[in-house]
């Protein structure tokens, strides 16, 4: 389920390493690069993808975690459109899609998965934190 290929080519690491130093390097007055390496370690899980979307989309973009773990077991609805970036086209479909990054190349540093309405309890085991909306 993860968007990044597992960094076991010169390839991918190649390609970590560039977004770290184009995208990231401007962040060191905030959190040092021992500090984005320590906090890339960190599996945060986000449940409730509506108002949590910004809040997972913010720790991926600043290269605060290093995989998020999403779950919302919702649909989305006409009142959900002021804070998540969906149309009425997308009316009762699931949230699935919500989760940042969908591209391995718009945020290489930050692995992300869905956990289905099924496994609502394994989105706990081995978290570093979850955010609940």
């Amino acid at each position: 389920m993860g968007l990044l290929p597992v960094a076991s080519s010169s390839g991918a690491r190649a390609r970590t390493r560039a977004f770290s130093t184009l995208r990231l390097d401007r962040n060191h007055n905030k959190v040092t690069r021992e500090e984005q390496a320590r906090l890339r370690t960190l599996r945060i899980g986000v449940v409730g993808v509506s108002a949590g979307h910004s809040i997972a989309h913010i720790l991926a973009m600043e290269g605060l975690v290093g995989e998020l773990r999403l779950a919302d077991f919702d649909t989305v609805a006409l009142s959900n459109l002021n804070r998540i970036p969906a149309s009425v086209l997308d009316l009762a479909s699931t949230r699935r899609w919500l989760r940042p990054g969908e591209s391995p190349r718009s945020i290489p540093t930050c692995v992300s998965s869905w956990y289905p309405k099924e496994s609502r309890t394994t989105i706990w085991e081995g978290s570093s934190m979850v955010l609940i909306w």
